[in-house]
């Protein structure tokens, strides 16, 4: 048995709650081990203090505390309700002391980060620049990126953007069909 595994096992091995087969190895690892014997030496001082010693008093409002919140639990499952809103407020307030202000400050820049999306989405386009470019150097001086950079000019990647920002008409094969069910 490793040490570790032992000394864990000390306190009940004391009070004879292990079972035989672990006890009698617990027995032969404290034969041959100096320290796990020490700390089981340790372990014997240290009960007859604890017994002698008198057990802490329950604080008054321990009790009225637990029963009220059981008295909760139980009246909510009774109604069946789960109320998300009153989950997350709890949620809030016991699990997030400490992380309050980087909660807000993430609030606050997501609120800036979107708003100032919005804007720039809502600007009016640069003159000579038209949402129906038809070319790549229109579309890479028209966002301002190289989305494109490595794609070859036949690739699908092109044909697509060229596609998507052509203006549209209907299909040679759809005007022919129209009258056809």
């Amino acid at each position: 048995m490793r040490c570790r595994r032992v000394r864990q096992r000390l306190s009940a091995f004391l009070d004879g709650e292990l079972p035989n087969a672990l006890r009698d190895r617990l027995a032969a690892h404290l034969d041959s081990c100096v320290e796990c014997r020490a700390t089981l030496d340790r372990f014997r001082r240290l009960a007859p203090v604890l017994e002698s010693s008198p057990a802490p008093g329950v604080p008054d409002w321990l009790p009225e505390r637990v029963l009220a919140r059981a008295q909760e639990r139980l009246e909510r499952r009774r109604r069946g309700l789960f109320d998300p809103l009153a989950a997350f407020a709890q949620w809030l307030a016991l699990g997030m002391r400490g992380m309050r202000p980087a909660v807000t400050a993430a609030a606050l820049v997501g609120v800036v980060l979107g708003s100032l999306m919005g804007w720039t989405l809502s600007r009016k386009p640069v003159a000579g620049s038209t949402i129906a470019a038809s070319s790549r150097e229109t579309l890479e001086s028209l966002y301002g990126l190289d989305a494109l950079g490595g794609a070859p000019a036949d690739s699908l990647e092109i044909a697509y953007a060229e596609l998507t920002s052509a203006p549209q008409a209907p299909p040679a094969f759809f005007a022919e069909t129209k009258g056809v069910r």
